[in-house]
Protein backbone atom coordinates (compact mmCIF):
# COMPACT_ATOMS: atom_id res chain seq x y z
CA UNK A 1 0.00 0.00 0.00
CA UNK A 2 2.82 2.41 0.84
CA UNK A 3 4.39 1.62 -2.50
CA UNK A 4 1.14 2.56 -4.24
CA UNK A 5 0.97 5.94 -2.44
CA UNK A 6 4.63 6.61 -3.18
CA UNK A 7 3.99 5.86 -6.84
CA UNK A 8 0.94 8.18 -6.94
CA UNK A 9 2.89 10.97 -5.23
CA UNK A 10 5.75 10.60 -7.71
CA UNK A 11 3.31 10.59 -10.62
CA UNK A 12 1.49 13.73 -9.44
CA UNK A 13 4.77 15.53 -8.71
CA UNK A 14 6.16 14.64 -12.12
CA UNK A 15 2.95 15.74 -13.85
CA UNK A 16 2.95 19.11 -12.09
CA UNK A 17 6.53 19.69 -13.23
CA UNK A 18 5.47 19.07 -16.82
CA UNK A 19 2.32 21.22 -16.64
CA UNK A 20 3.77 24.06 -14.57
CA UNK A 21 6.61 25.74 -16.45
CA UNK A 22 9.47 27.29 -14.55
CA UNK A 23 8.60 30.82 -13.51
CA UNK A 24 4.86 30.21 -13.94
CA UNK A 25 4.17 32.77 -11.23
CA UNK A 26 6.05 35.41 -13.25
CA UNK A 27 3.82 37.87 -15.12
CA UNK A 28 4.26 37.85 -18.89
CA UNK A 29 2.99 40.59 -21.19
CA UNK A 30 2.38 39.97 -24.89
CA UNK A 31 3.17 42.77 -27.31
CA UNK A 32 2.55 42.77 -31.05
CA UNK A 33 4.68 45.05 -33.20
CA UNK A 34 3.08 46.15 -36.47
CA UNK A 35 5.97 47.43 -38.56
CA UNK A 36 4.97 49.42 -41.65
CA UNK A 37 7.70 47.82 -43.72
CA UNK A 38 6.61 45.44 -46.51
CA UNK A 39 9.57 43.08 -46.17
CA UNK A 40 9.63 39.35 -46.90
CA UNK A 41 9.72 36.87 -44.01
CA UNK A 42 13.45 36.18 -44.24
CA UNK A 43 14.24 39.90 -44.30
CA UNK A 44 11.84 40.56 -41.40
CA UNK A 45 13.65 37.97 -39.34
CA UNK A 46 17.17 39.27 -39.96
CA UNK A 47 16.23 42.97 -39.95
CA UNK A 48 13.86 43.05 -36.97
CA UNK A 49 13.27 39.78 -35.13
CA UNK A 50 16.84 38.58 -34.48
CA UNK A 51 18.31 41.92 -33.32
CA UNK A 52 15.24 42.70 -31.20
CA UNK A 53 15.34 39.23 -29.64
CA UNK A 54 19.04 39.62 -28.82
CA UNK A 55 18.44 43.04 -27.19
CA UNK A 56 15.49 41.78 -25.12
CA UNK A 57 17.40 38.73 -23.92
CA UNK A 58 20.54 40.76 -23.12
CA UNK A 59 18.42 43.09 -20.98
CA UNK A 60 16.62 40.08 -19.44
CA UNK A 61 13.32 41.73 -20.28
CA UNK A 62 11.81 39.22 -22.71
CA UNK A 63 12.04 37.63 -26.12
CA UNK A 64 10.61 37.51 -29.62
CA UNK A 65 8.17 34.59 -29.86
CA UNK A 66 7.03 34.84 -33.47
CA UNK A 67 6.35 36.94 -36.49
CA UNK A 68 4.43 37.18 -39.72
CA UNK A 69 3.37 39.39 -42.54
CA UNK A 70 0.05 40.94 -43.48
CA UNK A 71 -0.76 40.59 -47.16
CA UNK A 72 -3.50 42.16 -49.25
CA UNK A 73 -5.92 40.28 -51.52
CA UNK A 74 -3.32 40.24 -54.31
CA UNK A 75 -0.66 38.72 -52.05
CA UNK A 76 1.37 41.94 -51.71
CA UNK A 77 2.99 42.36 -48.28
CA UNK A 78 1.52 45.33 -46.42
CA UNK A 79 3.42 45.20 -43.12
CA UNK A 80 5.58 42.97 -40.94
CA UNK A 81 4.49 41.70 -37.55
CA UNK A 82 6.66 40.65 -34.62
CA UNK A 83 5.24 38.93 -31.53
CA UNK A 84 7.04 39.63 -28.28
CA UNK A 85 6.71 38.58 -24.65
CA UNK A 86 8.17 40.69 -21.85
CA UNK A 87 8.28 40.32 -18.07
CA UNK A 88 8.33 44.09 -17.40
CA UNK A 89 5.85 46.00 -19.54
CA UNK A 90 7.29 49.51 -19.19
CA UNK A 91 10.94 48.48 -19.59
CA UNK A 92 9.97 46.19 -22.46
CA UNK A 93 8.03 48.89 -24.32
CA UNK A 94 10.88 51.39 -23.96
CA UNK A 95 13.47 48.91 -25.20
CA UNK A 96 11.32 47.70 -28.11
CA UNK A 97 10.60 51.26 -29.28
CA UNK A 98 14.26 52.27 -29.06
CA UNK A 99 15.45 49.15 -30.86
CA UNK A 100 12.84 49.29 -33.63
CA UNK A 101 13.65 52.94 -34.34
CA UNK A 102 17.38 52.10 -34.50
CA UNK A 103 16.57 49.22 -36.89
CA UNK A 104 14.72 51.56 -39.24
CA UNK A 105 11.08 50.87 -38.45
CA UNK A 106 9.12 53.47 -40.44
CA UNK A 107 6.74 56.04 -38.97
CA UNK A 108 3.29 54.56 -38.62
CA UNK A 109 4.65 51.42 -36.94
CA UNK A 110 2.82 50.56 -33.71
CA UNK A 111 2.96 48.36 -30.61
CA UNK A 112 -0.23 46.69 -29.38
CA UNK A 113 -0.77 45.13 -25.96
CA UNK A 114 -3.41 44.78 -23.24
CA UNK A 115 -3.34 46.71 -19.98
CA UNK A 116 -6.12 46.55 -17.44
CA UNK A 117 -8.11 44.36 -19.82
CA UNK A 118 -8.10 47.02 -22.53
CA UNK A 119 -6.32 47.04 -25.88
CA UNK A 120 -3.63 49.70 -26.07
CA UNK A 121 -1.95 50.83 -29.30
CA UNK A 122 1.08 53.12 -29.13
CA UNK A 123 3.27 54.49 -31.91
CA UNK A 124 6.87 53.26 -32.15
CA UNK A 125 7.95 56.81 -32.97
Amino acid sequence: MRLFFAFCFALVTSFSLIVMPAGADEKVFSISAKIKDPVASDVRQTKYEDPLDAALKAAKVGEVVGGGNSVDAKGKIEWAGVDIEVNDLQAGLALIKEKLVSLGAPKGSTLEYKAGGKKVVVPVQ
